[in-house]
């Protein structure tokens, strides 16, 4: 099997930036598509709060690309992974 990863101490602690895509100005959608933005906004809330409560040092940012498809919900971690592929 594999090895185990060890993580050092106070892991969590370092700060991460956090970007949540959002539907958004759903009022504006066709009729067959349109739902309540309020169930996006709720979402973002919730899954921002639960990231902060395990990385207090973490940087929520919403919909740092504007959202391109209807009924969107992302969440990703921003400047994560090689130098020349970061966003």
């Amino acid at each position: 099997m594999g090895q185990e990863i060890k993580l050092p101490e106070r892991w969590n602690e370092g700060e991460i930036e956090v970007n949540i895509n959002r539907c958004v100005e759903c009022r504006h959608h066709y009729e067959y598509s349109r739902h309540s933005e309020d169930q996006y906004v709720d979402a973002f809330n919730d899954v921002g709060n639960a990231i902060v409560a395990l990385f207090p040092n973490a940087k929520i940012i919403g919909n740092y690309e504007k959202p391109k498809v209807l009924g969107e919900l992302e969440v990703y971690l921003r400047g994560a992974g090689w130098k020349q592929v970061r966003d």
